[in-house]
């Protein structure tokens, strides 16, 4: 090779490396300038979203126009977990946007319960035109504590009629019955109940007194004649 061939080779080689240093550069200063322009993006009081293009609002901020705008919350009032709402505190109620404090009756507590009054009434009163009242429990009953339904019960052995306790006339060969129908008593076993009074059951030949002790079947092998209200035999 000679002399000026050399000097060619390596002018073309600058040439190559200054041209591949150039595009770098530019290159460069375009990434510096589009990450420039993505920060100059995003609005005050916003985060990048991670997993996709754009922007959203820190918690507590809502998008207003180009930005976020902060949530106004009203005093008595909290942000909510998701940060985009506000609810009221404990012992106060949404009043359009303002927090209004439950008033409370006298012998009155607040209530966690979100629907009604915000109160409840302490055990023994009620309700009652915004205050509370004793509730006239008769005689023979007790307080339930019920939320709905009567608020007061009958003793064992009482049974309510109207506003009162009445005892349960409980029949001779009868026993008391907790259950909440029927006359509040039941017959021993061996006596059938009629309107008031337990009767003895006549057993026809080949029968016996059924699971229930208060009324009869034939024994295996026979069938029921309802006519003669007996047994015999099975054909």
């Amino acid at each position: 090779m000679s002399a000026t061939q050399g000097a060619t080779t390596a002018s073309v080689r600058r040439i190559v490396v200054i041209a591949s240093l150039a595009v770098l550069a530019v290159s460069a200063a375009g990434s510096m300038t589009l990450a420039q322009t993505d920060a100059q993006a995003i609005p005050r009081d916003a985060i990048a979203r991670p997993y996709s293009p754009g922007w959203e609002c820190r918690h507590g901020y809502r998008t207003s126009g180009d930005g976020c705008a902060p949530i106004p919350v009203p005093a008595n009032a909290h942000l909510g977990v998701s940060g985009l709402s506000w609810s009221c505190d404990r012992g106060f109620r949404q009043t359009g946007d303002t927090c209004a404090a439950i008033a409370v009756p006298s012998n009155g507590f607040l209530s966690d319960r979100g629907l009604g009054t915000g109160w409840e009434c302490a055990r023994g009163l009620a309700a009652s035109d915004n205050v509370c009242v004793p509730i006239p429990v008769p005689a023979n009953g007790y307080l339930t504590n019920a939320r709905t339904g009567a608020p007061w019960a009958c003793e064992r052995g009482y049974r309510a009629t109207a506003d009162r306790c009445d005892p349960v006339a409980v029949p001779q060969y009868g026993y008391l019955d907790d259950t909440a129908y029927g006359p509040g008593w039941r017959c021993e076993r061996g006596f059938r109940a009629g309107a008031s009074a337990c009767t003895p059951i006549t057993l026809p030949g080949n029968a016996h007194l059924d699971h229930s002790g208060n009324g009869w079947l034939c024994d295996r092998g026979f069938r029921l004649v309802p006519e003669e209200t007996s047994c015999s035999p099975a054909s």
